[in-house]
């Protein structure tokens, strides 16, 4: 067969990148197409992306891949929280806010007077701890944004405004809608209650699509305006941990998933989306994937932490790259030092090495700041798994470890060691992988996401730890 070329952007906090898939009719090989920065651009009062540089970034990128391979269709995910408002014309009334910016803090509690997590828990009979900063800012937005509630006709996510910009498709994509629960649990409709509590009108709700859904082509006009050959857009699983995930249905149901990047997320497959009071209370929800498929999920710091620390230590003198760090770190003394990571003060912190130094209850190296996280990180994925064992009635007999944490063999084996079960680590891509699978799906090309794995493994090959 002719060999078929799909195009996956995935867009993280800091930047992005495109992976090019390209399906033999048998194999699988990803490459990389381009990386672009997203670094949010901080006003003082405010953090904002730039919306217009990434849109052009990724016309750019298309262009620039297009001049050597046919491309058949485009797919973007990014990670959650960041929705877009667009105006009655489709103008995009102001850049995206950046989700992490603690300049928003003094806004949101203005809006918290507004809307009290009591008055959201009891009209929801749930507790929203986990979602409640997301309705406050939007909330914000609709009581002190003096006439902007009026002006959106349009509530769009970063993945579908691109989609949006590029096809003239207007859609939410049903992953990205779950993870913020902002649609009834499990189910693809809009809990209008809710985000009417934070004055968001139901008449600007896109509809809810599913993944894997082919909702146009690239516009004529966005084709002439960036010299763009033809392609189709596909609604891939749009939150990237979401696309991660789903490549877990073509696993048994023995294996937890673990995407680790700068967030660790923790899936399990389920099949009803019902949660009892003792997960809701451990902050445990049910977010989707590719095919209707439900997780179980848990949503915990991660390598952020390491980052944190890194930044810290290169403004100092004290540069390492993160092998470097790893190497001293196989040096400390294991589970020596233990924290918390879930600890509200290792956000918002400056000085992360000296707050975990302060939790550990002593001064720490480098090398000791490095075990101190993995550990207790490794520690904090063994409790998350008992819970999800005592929610879905199920042992777990091994993790599949995706994403940046990959790249750490000692972090995968101290996992390994700590849950007493064999890890899987790779693909490093997952979200993109992922991506590039549903599309390859959403055209007909594989008939599944089994037939898209095992397409994929002939050419990506996992690293396998063991329990010490």
């Amino acid at each position: 067969m002719k060999q078929i070329n799909v195009l996956a952007f995935d867009i993280g906090a800091s930047g992005g990148k495109a992976m090019l898939g390209s399906f033999d009719g048998e194999s699988l090989s990803v490459s990389e197409a381009g990386r672009f920065v997203n670094a949010p651009a901080n006003l003082g009062v405010v953090s904002y992306w730039d919306f217009c540089r990434l849109f052009n970034d990724i016309t750019t990128i298309i262009a620039a891949t297009q001049s050597k391979v046919d491309v058949a269709s485009v797919g973007v995910d990014s990670f959650g929280g960041t929705p877009c408002f667009v105006d009655r014309c489709g103008r995009l009334l102001e850049n995206p806010h950046f989700p992490r910016d603690p300049n928003m803090q003094q806004y949101l509690d203005e809006a918290a007077k507004l809307l009290p997590i009591e008055m959201v828990n009891n009209a929801m009979g749930v507790d929203m701890r986990g979602e409640y900063r997301q309705l406050l800012k939007l909330r914000y937005l609709t009581a002190f944004r003096k006439g902007f509630a009026s002006e959106i006709d349009k509530l769009l996510f970063l993945p579908s405004c691109i989609g949006y910009y590029l096809s003239g498709a207007v859609y939410a994509e049903f992953s990205y809608v779950a993870s913020l629960q902002w649609c009834h649990t499990g189910k693809p409709d809009w809990n209008t209650d809710l985000l009417s509590l934070a004055g968001i009108r139901a008449e600007i709700l896109p509809p809810i699509v599913a993944s894997g859904t082919c909702v146009g082509k690239l516009t004529d006009s966005i084709r002439t305006g960036n010299n763009l050959k033809p392609a189709n857009m596909i609604t891939v699983t749009e939150h990237d941990t979401g696309s991660a995930m789903s490549l877990l249905t073509a696993e048994t149901d023995d294996c937890v998933y673990l995407n680790q990047g700068t967030m660790s997320v923790i899936s399990v497959p389920v099949t009803k989306p019902a949660l009892s009071a003792n997960a809701l209370e451990n902050h445990l929800s049910i977010e989707a994937s590719f095919g209707d498929q439900l997780r179980l999920t848990r949503n915990l710091a991660g390598l952020m932490l390491i980052q944190k620390c890194r930044a810290v230590w290169n403004r100092t003198g004290t540069t390492q790259s993160f092998d470097e760090l790893d190497a001293a770190g196989c040096k400390a003394a294991s589970r020596q030092y233990l924290f918390r990571v879930d600890d509200p003060a290792l956000r918002l912190t400056e000085d992360a090495p000296s707050l975990i130094g302060e939790l550990c209850g002593a001064k720490l190296t480098p090398g000791e700041t490095v075990r101190a996280v993995y550990d207790s990180l490794a520690e904090t994925y063994l409790e998350t798994i008992r819970l999800m064992e005592h929610e879905t009635g199920k042992r777990y007999r091994k993790i599949r470890v995706l994403g940046g944490g990959c790249r750490s063999p000692l972090l995968c084996q101290i996992i390994a060691n700590t849950c007493g079960i064999p890890v899987e680590a790779g693909p490093v891509e997952g979200s993109a992988i992922g991506n590039i699978c549903v599309q390859l799906i959403a055209s007909g090309e594989v008939k599944n996401m089994q037939e898209a794995v095992q397409a994929m493994q002939k050419s990506e090959s996992l690293v396998c730890y063991t329990p010490r």
